[in-house]
């Protein structure tokens, strides 16, 4: 007779294979390379430390669908259960590995952790908040992906032996670049009633363009406030455009890539992390035309 673990057991390792996967290709495993300056001689620690990220971004990843299959969403069939597990065993593994980087990694590590566990926090006590001010938005953004982005370039500069004045800039660096990423995916994810950032606004998690859009016009937040499929959020997300939050968006994804940029003032060697500031700063919208 079958226990029954079996099925449990199958859908824990289909979200958390999904979840690494989607993460393998990721911008922070990206900055992590680019930071260590491809060192031959830190090939296993780099290695491990990229892991350490993609995992702890597939972790994030799969939080981020429980807050998108609470009952009363349109995903609200998705597997909650099973993605909980999932993240956490993610992130579990990842902390796992990174401890296997020593004292120094380790403790970028737990400060990174909890910026993110505080940025949850934020976010959660933050839902179906129509007056969210945008500074609060970019408050958990800075501890979230800015946090996670930090963690990444600081882990690829120390494995090749970078001092305290570089990791630093590099820290300053993810962080501001976070910032930037984030609104950007906010901006692409908020196109299309079915995309993912339209669906998390669905759910109450409301990103900056439509913060944004509310300053401008108040009477945006009385469509808010539950949760809102497809149909419903359609005149949200038209009510975005006519008030410009989507401009301001851009606008402040712009500034945020600058600044990340200016963060490596005279940093040696890291003329590719420049560039990808730099491809940060063009609109958003029309590199997805």
């Amino acid at each position: 007779m079958s226990s029954g673990r079996g099925p449990a057991l199958s859908a824990l390792g289909e979200v958390t294979e999904r979840a690494t996967r989607s993460a393998s290709d990721s911008l922070a495993a990206t900055l992590v390379v680019e930071a260590a300056g491809r060192d031959e001689r830190a090939d296993d620690s780099l290695r491990d430390a990229t892991r350490a990220v993609e995992m702890l971004e597939g972790a994030l990843g799969l939080h981020d669908e429980l807050l998108e299959s609470r009952p009363g969403t349109e995903n609200g069939d998705r597997r909650p259960a099973a993605a909980g597990l999932g993240g956490a065993w993610l992130l579990g593994r990842a902390t796992e590995t990174v401890s296997s980087l020593g004292n120094e990694a380790a403790a970028m590590w737990g400060e990174t952790a909890s910026g993110i566990v505080r940025a949850r926090t934020l976010a959660l006590e933050d839902l179906y908040d129509a007056g969210r001010a945008p500074a609060r938005y970019l408050t958990v953004a800075e501890m979230r992906t800015g946090g996670v982005l930090s963690l990444a370039a600081r882990l690829g500069a120390s494995i090749s032996g970078a001092r305290e004045g570089k990791l630093a800039a590099l820290g300053e660096y993810g962080r501001e670049l976070g910032v930037a990423a984030e609104i950007r995916d906010d901006v692409t994810g908020l196109r299309t009633p079915d995309g993912r950032t339209a669906i998390r606004a669905g759910a109450g998690d409301y990103p900056l363009p439509l913060l944004y859009a509310v300053e401008t016009n108040p009477k945006l937040a009385g469509l808010l406030g539950e949760a809102l499929g497809a149909e419903a959020l359609g005149p949200v997300l038209e009510g975005v455009g006519v008030a410009g939050g989507m401009e301001r968006a851009v606008a402040e994804c712009g500034r945020r890539a600058l600044a990340a940029a200016g963060a490596l003032d005279g940093v040696p060697g890291v003329d590719a992390l420049v560039e990808i500031a730099d491809g940060m700063t063009r609109d958003p919208v029309e590199t997805q035309e």
